[in-house]
Formats: C-alpha cells, sequence, structure tokens
C-alpha cells in the first residue's frame, strides 16, 4: 500500500507541476514531451492505473503483466518437462549392469539411444564425464553421442579415455563401454569430415590421436575388437 500511495502522490506532483507550467507559460510542452512524461510515470503508474495514452502512445500495464506471467509460467513447465526428461535418461544410465549380457547391453543401448534423440541437451551428460567412476553414465553419454554427435563434447570424451588407459584395469570399465565410446568419438570425427575437417585444430587432432594411441596398446585391449577400432579411429586424423 505505501508503494501505491507513494506513487498516486509522485503521479500528483508531476500533473501539478504541469499545470502550473501550462497556465504561467513558462514552457512550451509538445507532443514529444507529453509522450516522454508519460514514459516516466509508467514505473510509478503501472501498479494502479490500467492504461495511459499520450498521443499516440498506450501501455496497457495489467495486460502486458498477464501476457508476461503466462510466458514465464509456459517456460516453467517447459524447463520442468525437459528435467524429467533428463532425470528418466539418468535413471536408464543407472540400469547399467556391467555384468550383464552383451544383448541386454545392446537393447539397453537402443532405448538410451532412442531417448536422447528427445533431449533438449544432452550436455548434463558431460560436465564430469573426464573424472567419472560411473560405467553406466559413461555408457548413457556414448549412446547419446551416437545419435547426437557433438564437436564441444569430444575432450570429455577423450579425455576420459585417456585415463582410463593409464589405469591398470580402466577403472572396471567393461571393454563394451570402451567400445560405445570409442563409437562416440569415431562419429564425431566423421562429423569433423563432413565439415572439411574443419573443427580439430591440430593441438586436438595430437591429442584425441594420442589417447587413442595409447588405449590401443593397454593389456586389456590388446587382442580386442576396440584395439582394432582405436587404431581405426586414430588412422582417420
Amino acid at each position: 500500500m505505501q508503494g501505491k500511495t507513494a506513487g498516486k502522490a509522485v503521479f500528483s506532483i508531476v500533473i501539478a507541476l504541469l499545470a502550473v507550467a501550462h497556465v504561467s507559460r513558462a514552457i512550451t510542452i509538445d507532443a514529444a514531451g507529453m509522450a516522454l512524461i508519460g514514459l516516466a510515470m509508467v514505473p510509478w503508474a503501472s501498479s494502479w492505473l490500467e492504461s495511459i495514452r499520450v498521443g499516440d502512445f498506450e501501455a496497457k500495464f495489467r495486460a502486458l503483466q498477464q501476457t508476461v506471467d503466462a510466458t514465464k509460467k509456459e517456460l516453467d513447465e517447459i524447463k520442468a518437462t525437459y528435467q524429467v526428461m533428463q532425470d528418466d535418461y539418468l535413471d536408464d544410465c543407472k540400469a547399467f549392469d556391467p555384468d550383464a549380457p552383451a544383448a541386454e547391453l545392446n537393447r539397453l543401448a537402443t532405448r538410451l539411444k532412442a531417448k536422447a534423440k528427445g533431449l533438449a541437451s544432452i550436455d548434463f551428460l558431460f560436465a564430469d564425464l573426464a573424472q567419472t567412476g560411473d560405467q553406466g553414465l559413461a555408457f548413457g553419454a556414448a549412446c547419446a553421442l551416437q545419435v547426437r554427435p557433438q564437436f564441444q563434447a569430444i575432450d570429455g570424451v577423450v579425455r576420459l579415455l585417456d585415463a582410463l588407459a593409464q589405469t591398470p584395469d580402466l577403472r572396471g570399465f567393461r571393454l563394451k563401454t570402451i567400445y560405445r565410446l570409442l563409437m562416440a568419438v569415431d562419429e564425431i570425427v566423421k562429423l569433423d569430415a563432413r565439415n572439411g575437417r574443419t573443427l580439430f585444430d591440430d593441438a586436438q587432432r595430437s591429442a584425441i590421436a594420442a589417447a587413442l594411441q595409447k588405449l590401443a596398446r593397454h593389456a586389456r585391449c590388446v587382442g580386442d575388437d576396440t584395439e582394432d577400432y582405436a587404431q581405426r579411429i586414430s588412422g582417420k586424423l
């Protein structure tokens, strides 16, 4: 109430001053001046004035507020929907079973790739990917990149592969997961090729190739499909 009272007081003072100026002829106010005065009163009058018209200028305050409120509500609903979809994707990542048969993991990958296509963004999967010991998250991130290859995600994936290659047991990651990560890298390398090899600079190409070679030489990968795949991707760089 105090704000409304203050607004009315300011408004009344302005009108009184304009009246005095008009009577005394001390100043001349044309249509442009009146419009500017009207604009100056907008912040004060919006809480209690339905609309204001000065010349050709009209602002319908309450209607505008309703529009703003409706838009905000709609955006909040969209954001909530996207959050539900992200949480659902992460729940599927948690369903990853490192001891599951290959066929079961393939079915999980198919489900994850289908859901990844409907996500507003997949950036949430890569925030701490290089440090993760969560094999399900790594598997889910790889599946998302297979259907939505994104150049900005390559550094996180390569850093993860490099970190895994420096551990004796690949952090306990299953070779099936390593292969999925390599598939993600391959899709991004293909994206680079389709863009005329303009996405990576020389330093990035060297870093990617080095990580792939290191992985190919890992004791767990030697003799496995992951060794051959890492070598083939490296050759494309």
